[in-house]
């Protein structure tokens, strides 16, 4: 079981744990938004090869109005997580998820950024190069 030990009395306590159990030393924590993304970001989408892992977030949306607060929201219709490229296509990736429980082709969206004939605002996807494929 992975533990930490206090700086003060050197005492192993859990990961996640905020207080020391004996010395009562408090933990400091970063939030997870101010830790490193990992990967590097990609400067040049079409630099890629089959096999590069990658991880996706952003891309295509549409703007839904939130009744409850009344007002607009973006609700982001495009692809996260980390994937393996598979091919890449005049627009965009064609990749496939890393993960075993998740299966299926998808298509991350590089293109231009375009608001489509359906109402759907059409935005590059952000991806960062978690390593290069082999």
């Amino acid at each position: 079981m992975p533990h930490k030990s206090c700086p003060k009395c050197k005492t192993p306590s859990g990961v996640r744990t905020h207080k020391c159990k004996v010395c009562n030393h408090l933990f400091v924590f970063t939030p997870k938004f101010m830790r490193p993304q990992k990967g590097q970001e990609i400067e040049k989408w079409e630099d890629l090869k089959k096999g590069d892992v990658i991880k996706v977030g952003g891309g295509p949306y549409k703007i839904v109005h939130n009744h409850q607060w009344d007002q607009d929201e973006k609700m982001y219709i495009g692809y996260n997580g980390t994937f393996r490229v598979s091919k890449l296509e005049e627009k965009g990736i064609i990749v496939y998820p890393i993960k075993a429980n998740e299966s299926g082709c998808c298509f991350i969206y590089m293109g231009e950024s375009k608001l489509s004939q359906y109402g759907t605002c059409l935005e590059p996807h952000k991806i960062r190069l978690i390593r290069k494929g082999s």
